[in-house]
């Protein structure tokens, strides 16, 4: 995953692996969608807070409409419903109609939604059956988060990052793929991959009840809450 600078006081970006939306740190990943805000002031005296919508390019990153900005988050969560056979977070079915479409409200925030529209053309098929056939992002609930941290066990994995290997017994960050229908890792130095946890509830990762405490010190040092 390589990394654009983007400097702004009030900035967010939509991690398309977990669609959490956690704060801009100088930095965004490529292919993101960064949302920017600012409090507006009016003439009454009132404000409001108005967003900007961008997508992290290579060179920068590119203002963009909120509408481009949904065709994009569209096209990602699809790719992640695919992959991992769920709803993404912070989702839900808000209307059916009669061709078939399907409205999806994604809300990354209380101050944020996106309206995701889903068609047949796009599913290639029955949009009502393949959501019935996801599993519920409410059922996950309390359920450990398929993200992993772990000691690395063997020392011969490569870090997805920086393409070196992870020393044996070195903190990893397992970041869930889908292979034949079954769940696998790609594996990050905690260093390389602990933007990925920003917004995340250490308690709900794959792998932590069982770090000791000084790992998890290492983790909360690397990863600020």
């Amino acid at each position: 995953m390589k990394w654009v600078d983007y400097e702004a006081d009030w900035a967010y970006w939509i991690n398309p692996v977990t669609f959490r939306m956690p704060r801009v740190k100088k930095a965004v990943p490529e292919g993101v969608v960064v949302l920017t805000k600012e409090r507006e002031v009016v003439d009454t005296g009132q404000s409001y807070i108005a967003t900007e919508y961008g997508f992290a390019e290579e060179n920068g990153v590119k203002q963009i409409t909120k509408p481009e900005a949904t065709d994009i988050l569209t096209e990602q969560m699809l790719d992640y419903m695919r992959e991992r056979d769920a709803y993404p977070v912070n989702t839900e079915i808000v209307r059916e109609y009669a061709n078939g479409n399907v409205e999806i409200e994604y809300k990354p925030s209380d101050y944020d939604r996106f309206i995701i529209k889903l068609t047949p053309e796009l599913i290639g098929g029955d949009v009502l059956q393949f959501l019935e056939d996801l599993a519920d992002a409410s059922d996950l609930e309390g359920m450990p988060d398929p993200w992993r941290i772990e000691p690395a066990k063997s020392g011969r994995a490569k870090c997805r990052t920086c393409k070196q290997t992870i020393p044996k017994g070195e903190l990893r960050i397992g970041e869930p793929s889908y292979f034949d229908g079954k769940l696998t890792y790609k594996w990050h130095h905690l260093k390389c991959g602990r933007d990925f946890l920003q917004g995340y509830s250490f308690e709900k990762l794959a792998g932590y009840v069982d770090l000791t405490n000084e790992q998890k010190r290492e983790l909360e040092e690397f990863v600020p809450r």
